[in-house]
């Protein structure tokens, strides 16, 4: 055996499926008739596809923050106190949407999710993953998911 050849890399491109929390109570959700979101179990969890946190589109996302977040290091250094709000502001939004771009680049699919309840599930595009789970309990629990090396190995039914 090579120890040298032993890496999780395949793992965190593949990625392991979440089973969706509910936001409040913890509790995995479902996919009901008529298309509504239930605790009550059916044969549809409600389900995401996350990616590893090194998989490749994760690390290109954190790597992009990592080096804004040095670029406005520097920034602010040689700003004046009169400019230093503006700057703290300027980052804040580039941390959102950061996030916003982190939370796409971890999903790479999903089952059983409806944007709005009575409609059909959705596909997984950008858009769909911002508009159905920017919610912060998905976007913590997605997150953690992706860190979780130990989870790539095994897709928990829940999170």
């Amino acid at each position: 055996m090579d120890f040298s050849q032993l890496t999780a890399q395949d793992r965190h491109e593949t990625g392991s499926w979440l089973h969706l929390p509910h936001p409040a109570t913890g509790l995995p959700l479902y996919l009901a008739e008529g298309n509504t979101i239930t605790t009550e179990e059916t044969d549809k969890p409600c389900e995401v596809l996350v990616r590893g946190n090194r998989s490749t589109q994760v690390k290109a996302c954190t790597d992009a923050r990592a080096r804004a977040e040095e670029l406005h290091g520097m920034k602010l250094m040689r700003s004046s106190d009169r400019d230093q709000a503006g700057l703290l502001a300027q980052n804040a939004k580039a941390r959102e949407i950061h996030r916003r771009e982190l939370l796409v680049a971890t999903v790479a699919e999903w089952r059983n999710i409806v944007i709005k309840e009575g409609e059909a599930p959705a596909k997984c595009t950008a858009e769909n993953v911002l508009a159905a789970l920017a919610h912060p309990a998905f976007m913590v629990a997605i997150f953690n998911r992706s860190a979780d090396e130990g989870a790539l190995f095994t897709s928990a039914p829940t999170g």
